[in-house]
């Protein structure tokens, strides 16, 4: 698949929500993932990744998300996050904008950076 085809899949499957199962899809089993800020900014390969969406999924409760693009330039896209979430051990909301680039290689995500 190309970026264009992986960007388009992934966005689609955000776009409902499923933001696990666009992991598992489309990911690379040695997939780099690279935070904005954070003690731990770098994340290598697809149990990294499950283990960093469980401590997400036991940390916020998302209660809404907008999901825009993706934009391609091959290899590459990049997808627009707006979601706002609820830290459930605090009650806080919160608000979250990001930009996500994406690299994709023989159709799966090899790298991802969040800004």
């Amino acid at each position: 698949m190309s970026a264009k085809e992986v960007g388009e899949g992934l966005v689609a499957l955000c776009k409902q929500g499923l933001f696990d199962q666009a992991a598992e899809t489309f990911y690379d089993e040695n997939i780099l993932s690279v935070e904005a800020d954070g003690a731990e900014r770098e994340t290598r390969g697809m149990d990294a990744i499950r283990r960093k969406t469980e401590w997400w999924n036991s940390t916020f409760e998302v209660v809404g998300a907008q999901v825009d693009g993706p934009w391609v330039n091959e290899p590459f896209f990049i997808v627009k996050f707006v979601i706002d979430v609820k830290e459930k051990a605090t009650g806080k909301d919160i608000h979250m904008e990001e930009l996500a680039v994406y690299e994709v290689s023989n159709g799966k995500i090899v790298s991802e950076r969040f800004f």
